[in-house]
């Protein structure tokens, strides 16, 4: 008789996240769903659930709040910003996926994942969004000390989320 595995949520995160990149979008949202319920706190977590959640399910609204909630918890992680940009760009909602991507580099302005992502060719049409970008990030996105993250928290709450 084979005994049934359980993950720990960073074990299903992982496999979740690596299922969600390679295409396999419901035996992803079936591992980040349980990491998630496993740690409710954890913003990570969180933001990668509501991810699957948009890319899936296409649940557009109920994405935006849990990735929000988690970038709200932990402002200083990059990495919740650019899944929010992504539920955004899944929607065609290119300004705001601009706009969060910008403060990931805020946040880690030498973040290669987050420079590559602003090369995105689905961003290079903003003009349908009625606004004007400069998509070179290095123009608007520096903290001159980046590596004192008040710096980058006064920064962060001088512009607010919504």
């Amino acid at each position: 008789m084979q005994q049934k595995t359980e993950f720990t949520p960073e074990e299903h995160h992982r496999r979740g996240f690596a299922l969600l990149e390679a295409g396999h979008g419901h035996e992803a949202l079936e591992h980040l769903s349980r990491a998630y319920l496993i740690d409710l706190q954890n913003a990570r977590l969180r933001s990668s659930y509501a991810l699957a959640l948009a890319l899936v399910r296409g649940q557009f609204l109920g994405a935006v709040e849990l990735a929000r909630a988690a970038v709200r918890q932990e402002f200083y992680n990059p990495d919740l910003y650019q899944n929010l940009a992504r539920i955004y760009l899944a929607f065609d909602f290119k300004a705001d996926a601009i706009r969060f991507l910008r403060r990931a580099l805020m946040v880690d302005p030498e973040n290669a994942a987050v420079h590559k992502r602003l090369a995105d060719p689905r961003l290079d049409d903003t003009q349908s969004d009625g606004i004007d970008v400069d998509l070179d990030p290095a123009d608007h996105c520096t903290v001159h000390h980046s590596d004192e993250l008040e710096a980058v928290a006064d920064n962060m709450r001088a512009c607010p989320l919504d």
